[in-house]
C-alpha cells in the first residue's frame, strides 16, 4: 500500500481513457483505439489510455473480482473517459467502485459510453450498495426499498426479447434535448462491424435507456432515444423480424433519456447509454469538444 496526498481538484488535468471495450469484431482494439484518439484529437492537454483487460491482476481468485486500478492510478486527472463501447458485453465500471468513488470523492469528472451491459453495472450497484450511480451519476438507489424512487439503466427490450444485433435494432441516434448546444450523435453506417448494415438495416439493439425519478435540480438530460421509423403496414415480425418498430414499440422508445449529466459543486458525470464508437466520429468529436470547453479541461 502507498500512501499519496490527495490532489485538488484545481491541480488536476489531462484526460485518461480507459478501455473496457473486449476486443472482438463487435469493437476491434485497434479500430476503437482509433475513434477515441480522434474524438479528442482537438484536446491539447495530456490523453492517456489503459486498457481494462490488461491490466494485470495476478492472482484474480484472490483478488475476489475487484478492482484492478487502484484511487492513485485515477487522482491526477481532471476528466476520465470510461468506454464500454462492445454492445455485447456488460461493463466492468462496477467492479473499480472502489477507486472510482474516491476519485469522485475528491473532485473529477468522468464520462460513461456504454450499452445494454450497463444495465448490469446497475444492478450490481443496487445488489452491493456502490453509492456512484446514485452520488455522482445522477441515478438514484431505491429510498428504503422504495422502487419508485430508484432510478433505473434498462436495456432496449420487448415481451421477453432483449434488443441485440439481430433483434430490436430501433435505436439510431441520440437527440439532443432542448437546444442544449450538444450536437446530435446518429449511428454511423456504414459501420466497422458489418452488422449495422446487414442484418440491423441501419439500426442498433444492444443499447440502454434510462428510467428516472423525480426531477434533480442537479441532473439534466441531455439526449434521448431517436428511433428509427416505423415498419410498413403489412411488416410482420414474424416473417419479416423485428428490426422495425411498431406504432407502440416506436411510441414506447423514442424520446426515452439515453444520455445525462450530474452534476455537484466538485464533479460533472456524463452517462451515455449507447455506445460512442458506433456513432459519426464528427459528431462524437463535437460532443467531447463541447464537454471538454465547458468543463475547462486541460
Amino acid at each position: 500500500f502507498y500512501l499519496v496526498d490527495p490532489v485538488p481538484l484545481e491541480d488536476k488535468s489531462g484526460i485518461l481513457v480507459i478501455d473496457d471495450s473486449y476486443n472482438d469484431n463487435f469493437a476491434p482494439d485497434d479500430t476503437t483505439d482509433t475513434i477515441y484518439e480522434y474524438m479528442l484529437q482537438d484536446f491539447s492537454g495530456t490523453v492517456d489510455v489503459q486498457d481494462w483487460y490488461t491490466v494485470p491482476n495476478d492472482n484474480q481468485l484472490l483478488h475476489f473480482n475487484r478492482s484492478k486500478f487502484a484511487a492513485t492510478d485515477l487522482i491526477n486527472y481532471q476528466m476520465i473517459i470510461f468506454h464500454s463501447d462492445n454492445p455485447g458485453i456488460y461493463t466492468h465500471v462496477y467492479l473499480e467502485y472502489d477507486p472510482i468513488y474516491l476519485y469522485l470523492r475528491g473532485g473529477g469528472n468522468f464520462i460513461l459510453s456504454g450499452g445494454a451491459g450497463l444495465e448490469i453495472a446497475q444492478m450490481e450497484s443496487v445488489t452491493n450498495y456502490y453509492r456512484f450511480f446514485d452520488e455522482y451519476f445522477g441515478i438514484p438507489l431505491p429510498i428504503d426499498g422504495d422502487e419508485s424512487t430508484q432510478g433505473n439503466i434498462n436495456r432496449v427490450s420487448w415481451d421477453g426479447t432483449n434488443g441485440d444485433f439481430f433483434h430490436l435494432q430501433f435505436f439510431q441516434a441520440g437527440i439532443p434535448l432542448g437546444g442544449n448546444g450538444y450536437p446530435e450523435m446518429n449511428l454511423q453506417v456504414p459501420s466497422f462491424n458489418p452488422l449495422i448494415a446487414t442484418i440491423g438495416q441501419g439500426g442498433l439493439g444492444p443499447v440502454s435507456w434510462l428510467e428516472l425519478p423525480d426531477e434533480d435540480p442537479n441532473r439534466e438530460i441531455l439526449y434521448t432515444f431517436g428511433c428509427r421509423d416505423l415498419g410498413p403496414d403489412n411488416w410482420d415480425d414474424e416473417s419479416d423480424g423485428d428490426a422495425l418498430p411498431s406504432l407502440e414499440q416506436f411510441e414506447f422508445f423514442n424520446g426515452k433519456p439515453v444520455g445525462i449529466k450530474y452534476t455537484t459543486p466538485t464533479t460533472c458525470c456524463f452517462t451515455i447509454t449507447f455506445p460512442l464508437a458506433y456513432m459519426e466520429i464528427e459528431e462524437t468529436r463535437a460532443f467531447m469538444n463541447q464537454v471538454i470547453n465547458e468543463l475547462n479541461i486541460q
